[in-house]
């Protein structure tokens, strides 16, 4: 399948600079490059865990800001904030 990049852009930036979207064939969302700052648990509202299909496993931060940050699932702040959200209102994971 083929892989649409999206261009990056300062991480600050309320944008998706870190993301790639496939087309109907492949993953829907898969992170290529990943937000490697703290993210405050208060700036993030939901998340998301990339398809199983993807190259590399990763999380989707959803802010407040209306960004999205990918971030590595195995830091544990990455964990503590998950769990925090871990709720049928704030959190959607795909299976994998």
């Amino acid at each position: 399948s083929r892989v649409q990049s999206i261009c990056h852009i300062p991480p600050f930036e309320p944008v998706n600079n870190n993301i790639s979207f496939a087309d109907t064939n492949g993953p829907e969302k898969c992170c290529f490059e990943f937000f490697e700052s703290r993210i405050p648990v208060k700036k993030v509202t939901h998340f998301e865990e990339t398809d199983h299909r993807c190259p590399i496993r990763g999380v989707i931060f959803h802010t407040v800001k209306k960004s999205e940050r990918c971030v590595y699932p195995s830091e544990t702040w990455v964990q503590d904030i998950m769990n925090k959200l871990q709720t049928p209102a704030n959190a959607t994971a795909k299976a994998p």
